[in-house]
């Protein structure tokens, strides 16, 4: 079993499964290592504006201010302006921070950076240990494309000591957990404080796992008494249904309704994953190899592989889609859609080739698209991997002048196509 945890929530008004579901995949990209290209040569063109760094910034509420830089590189040819905004995230404008929604601009032959400045405030009130709220760049005009970095985290972390205590998971000390399994036990703390009783639910719910089914469900209220700070110890019952299914599927887990003045900690929330361990005669279709590319857009092509694992009985096939992205179909990457089909008996590795194009236009330094496994038949079931993601580096400003091109006034800008057009 795999406990994975969310950005911190405002557990008192708990989110649904879906805001819930947001938060995790926001946290999940903007925790995602990106790597920072080198200076590149400047362009004739309006460049790229981009905050100075990305990913997260942490910092305490009773710091005044928190800055971010906006640069300008790779050109300044005319005027560019973009909007930086503050938004979003468990945060809250106005008693967290104030709310930032501000225009900068550039005049032409102008790269000198900007800074904005976004008030925090202290609150004095015991909230959750960290808050979020995100920066962010958009709106950009006079021909100017984005740069690496066009949203930052800001984590503002709480002061404040909770008497009452907070309420955290903690994360199970068995690891992986197959549908075998008798139970699960999730252990809630309560820390800083034990002053007074206090409660707080425990429930289950969501996920692709079936209630009743796949596990037990679980919703009952925790409590404490005045200057009792033990764990409590909560029993999830798993059961094993012998069906074949996917081979992971999961459930959350939650906290909800403090009461008695005490509050959250740092996990309010988490997925328990259940491992299938029925076997297949008819095989498991799956991605084999990184879940994952990176790959400059003049690749050319990219071999991917489709396995059929644990059975090989009767005639199966799969579909393998390319979709979904800010790349652009057909400008960016050849359009995928083919039917791989295993005969009865065969295990062998298919392969399939995405296509990339060169498309000679300055855009955002990483655009992304999908590939995927759909409409299954002849009885085999999804492997671990049914989806990959190809994120293209864009490769003009950092290669532009490299082989074949003797200097820069060789590339003329295209200002209807947002890119340049070289010839030699």
């Amino acid at each position: 079993m795999e406990l994975e945890i969310p950005p911190s929530t405002d557990a008192s008004r708990l989110p649904s499964p879906l805001r819930m579901e947001r938060l995790f995949v926001w946290a999940v990209r903007a925790a995602f290592p990106l790597m920072v290209a080198a200076v590149a040569p400047a362009l004739a063109g309006p460049g790229r504006l981009s905050l100075q760094s990305g990913g997260e910034v942490r910092v305490v509420e009773a710091e005044t201010t928190v800055s971010f830089t906006v640069l300008r590189t790779d050109g300044a040819d005319g005027s560019v302006s973009v909007d930086l905004v503050t938004c979003c995230g468990d945060a809250t404008p106005g008693a967290d921070y104030e709310s930032v929604s501000e225009t900068l601009v550039w005049a032409s032959g102008d790269s000198s950076p900007r800074t904005v400045q976004v008030t925090l405030h202290d609150d004095l009130q015991v909230e959750l240990p960290t808050e979020v709220f995100l920066v962010s760049l958009s709106g950009l005009t006079g021909g100017a494309v984005f740069g690496t970095w066009t949203t930052q985290a800001v984590d503002v972390d709480d002061d404040e000591v909770a008497p009452h205590g907070r309420f955290t998971l903690q994360s199970p000390s068995n690891p992986f957990l197959t549908e075998a399994e008798v139970s699960v036990t999730l252990i809630v703390q309560r820390t800083e404080g034990v002053d007074g009783a206090v409660s707080v639910r425990f429930r289950t719910c969501c996920g692709d796992a079936t209630a009743g089914s796949d596990y037990e469900t679980v919703d009952r209220v925790l409590m404490w008494g005045d200057g009792d700070g033990s764990p409590r110890n909560v029993e999830i019952a798993i059961h094993d249904d012998l069906v074949v299914e996917n081979p992971t599927e999961n459930f959350s887990v939650l906290l909800s309704s403090a009461s008695g003045g005490a509050w959250y900690g740092a996990v309010t929330s988490g997925l328990v994953t259940l491992r299938d361990n029925d076997n297949t005669v008819h095989g498991r279709l799956s991605f084999s190899g990184p879940i994952a590319y990176r790959v400059p857009e003049q690749e050319g092509e990219i071999a991917l592989a489709v396995t059929r694992a644990e059975g090989s009985a009767g005639e199966v096939s799969v579909r393998v889609t390319t979709c979904c992205g800010d790349a652009t179909a057909g400008a960016d990457y050849a359009p995928l859609d083919e039917v791989l089909t295993w005969a009865d008996g065969d295990s062998d590795t298919k392969i399939v080739l995405v296509t990339l194009l060169d498309d000679d236009l300055i855009e955002s330094p990483t655009e992304t698209f999908l590939v995927g496994l759909s409409e299954l038949s002849g009885g085999a079931v999804p492997g671990a991997a049914t989806l990959t993601t190809i994120e293209i580096e864009d490769d003009k400003g950092r290669t532009l002048f490299g082989d074949g091109f003797e200097s820069g006034n060789e590339c003329i800008w295209s200002a209807n196509q947002g890119g340049s057009s070289c010839a030699h």
